[in-house]
């Protein structure tokens, strides 16, 4: 199927075009027809997939130009996700006339959108700060056609579901839902029961969870300090544009001082930093004055940035759909990337062998060399034992892991 095929505006397919895009992705090739439709939809999907040109073309196509009223509202869990939303929107209208998109989130001058939603026919923002506009009498919703939860799961598990019943409470009755999720929690559900109606289905195939571009390693690091075979792992690779993500904020900050201190410049997006703070980090790290980025899952949302050649786990994330996520910040519009996790227990290496089976792609062994690092006291009298335990693994796992892997010297023909 061709994008010409799914009765988009010439305007659309002109910037689709001009983009050097060729042919929809499934979920926007699955989901433009039902938007069009005028149906609830709810999509399985992660990043990297297309979901929010899925969303947006449509919209897009159906905005009545001449009206400047808020048409549709996207809510969105975090500033960075927003504004990569407003960024589409506005790649894709650049030749249609009349659309008028408004930034409702912290970090940005509520003057400033208090006039933009004067004018505005496209809502975009997270929802606290859009509760604050509707308690202000600053926006209403009351000619809203279509609702977009994008990545509802991750809305829910930052408390705003509260801010989501309000939301749903000034808009019309007669409007459209459309819900994008990478997993399917009791509470997605909940919302799903209460605000969909008869929902349209779409999961995305295995096929385009694999991510076949993306090369994907683990380094096993067990029976040494993680944090010192993590900056060998660094300085082997030689990352030209690249995130390490952490599970905790602290690790995340940890985790710059060590790299400052070995003379590698970095910047850090956690939940504790401003929305100052975290914008002046991405700009940064998009200008590639800084070729590290830090990050927490939840504060890394949104983040699409070319370039990225690597991507580094210190910490597995503990769901699998995350991993998913992770990796795909890396081998963005068709280039290629590289994925490598810190392995340093058993219980790390069980769960990347639940994640390989999960994605059904084999995860190869990278034989950084560690032998000019001590090894652990607390591990040494059991490292052989350790070891035995690895090699059974590599053997039971999905894929037949390989036992030879690729070297830390030889990282460069796979960039």
């Amino acid at each position: 199927m061709e994008f010409n095929q799914l009765n988009l505006k010439p305007e659309l397919l002109r910037a689709i075009e001009k983009e050097g895009y060729t042919n929809p992705t499934e979920i926007q090739a699955k989901s433009i027809p039902v938007i069009f439709d005028n149906k609830d939809l709810l999509g399985k999907s992660h990043t990297g997939t297309g979901k929010t040109a899925a969303f947006l073309l449509p919209i897009l196509s159906n905005l009545q130009l001449e009206f400047k009223r808020p048409q549709a509202i996207i809510l969105c869990p975090t500033r960075e996700l927003a504004i990569q939303v407003l960024n589409q929107i506005r790649k894709f209208s650049q030749f249609l006339q009349g659309v008028n998109a408004t930034l409702i989130c912290g970090g940005s001058n509520m003057a400033n959108q208090i006039y933009g939603l004067k004018k505005c026919n496209i809502v975009v923002g997270t929802p606290g700060r859009v509760i604050d506009h509707l308690n202000r009498r600053t926006l209403r919703l009351n000619n809203i056609k279509t609702i977009v939860l994008d990545e509802a799961d991750e809305m829910l598990k930052m408390g705003f579901k509260k801010d989501i019943d309000q939301v749903f409470s000034n808009i019309p009755n007669e409007h459209q839902t459309l819900l994008f999720s990478a997993t399917m929690p009791k509470g997605v559900l909940e919302i799903v029961d209460k605000y969909q109606k008869e929902p349209v289905q779409i999961k995305i195939s295995h096929q385009d969870r694999e991510q076949n571009n993306i090369k994907q390693y683990y380094v096993n690091a067990q029976g040494y300090n993680k944090t010192d075979a993590f900056i060998n792992l660094i300085k082997a690779t030689n990352p030209q544009l690249s995130i390490i993500f952490a599970n905790t904020k602290i690790m995340t900050n940890q985790l710059s001082k060590l790299l400052l201190e070995q003379g590698i410049k970095n910047t850090v997006i956690n939940g504790d930093k401003t929305q100052g703070e975290r914008v002046r980090a991405m700009r940064e790290f998009r200008a590639g004055n800084v070729k590290v980025l830090i990050a927490t899952d939840v504060a890394a949302r949104g983040i699409d940035v070319e370039g990225i050649d690597y991507v580094y786990n210190y910490d597995l994330p503990l769901e699998q759909e995350v991993y998913t996520h992770r990796i795909g910040r890396t081998a963005r519009a068709g280039a290629e990337g590289v994925a490598i996790s810190i392995i340093s227990t058993r219980k790390d290496f069980l769960h990347l062998k639940s994640i390989e089976k999960y994605q059904r792609k084999e995860t190869e062994l990278y034989n950084l060399d560690l032998s000019m690092l001590p090894q652990e006291k607390s591990h040494n009298s059991n490292r052989s034992s350790n070891r035995g335990w690895h090699s059974n693994f590599k053997k039971s796992a999905p894929g037949n892991w390989k036992s030879g892997g690729k070297s830390g010297k030889s990282n460069k023909k796979f960039r």
